[in-house]
């Protein structure tokens, strides 16, 4: 088994598990993080779609990347509407749309989506564009809630509260200029990397508002007339 091979089965096994990622290959440049990720993907039963991530211009900046990144949703890692999870420091709630697209990148129909997302890092210095690249943006788990057509660009907010308390409130099309930028910004990056799309798509857009994070409580994150989904940290 290859060094390469090695890391990828820790890394696989870490996220699984809920744990430290383990230290990350010295030197790596964007191509080789992407490349990286490709084998992560598959090393965990293949993709259920696709993400946006880094979507905030001081993050991007403070990693050296030129824009938002693109990763993947995995196959075997999905929640139902009404999960329960183990509450955890470091993981991340995130609140984003959730768009079906055609296989040419049309967008098809759109969703309430919740993210959650992971970035255990074992040393600040392992935290760079590459290397968050390897680790697929820090993807976790996520769930969506009921599908609908897209007649026009979702407004509103969705509102998140914890044990009925208002803990977010964030604009629903802030997220990378909406729908259809949202869709033609993906089409391009997996054109970029040669990912190829399929009919159905489902593509989050990234954060709307800030990321949150998973404390105990019983959540609700309402998104309009989008719907609303629930979970519970214990």
């Amino acid at each position: 088994m290859t060094d390469t091979a090695d890391f990828i089965r820790a890394l696989a096994d870490a996220i699984t598990a809920g744990t430290t990622y383990p230290r990350f290959p010295a030197g790596l440049d964007l191509a080789a993080g992407e490349a990286l990720q490709a084998d992560l993907v598959a090393a965990l039963g293949g993709a259920a779609g696709l993400k946006a991530g880094l979507g905030e211009v001081a993050a991007q900046e403070a990693l050296g990347v030129q824009g938002p990144m693109l990763g993947h949703l995995y196959a075997g890692r999905q929640l139902d509407d009404g999960a329960e999870l183990a509450a955890d420091p470091v993981a991340r709630i995130e609140c984003e749309l959730g768009l079906r697209l055609s296989g040419t990148g049309e967008v098809i129909g759109v969703q309430p989506a919740v993210e959650i997302v992971r970035p255990e890092f074992a040393v600040m210095e392992d935290l760079t564009g590459p290397n968050l690249a390897a680790c697929n943006v820090a993807a976790d788990r996520f769930m969506v809630g009921p599908e609908r057509p897209l007649t026009d660009t979702p407004v509103g907010t969705v509102t998140v509260s914890c044990d009925g308390e208002v803990i977010l409130d964030a604009a629903l099309e802030g997220s990378l200029g909406g729908p259809d930028s949202a869709a033609a910004w993906m089409v391009g990056e997996a054109t970029r990397r040669g990912i190829d799309l399929w009919d159905g798509v489902l593509f989050i857009t990234g954060t709307c508002g800030e990321a949150l994070p998973l404390r105990a409580g019983s959540y609700e994150a309402d998104f309009d007339d989008l719907g609303a989904l629930r979970f519970t940290a214990r």
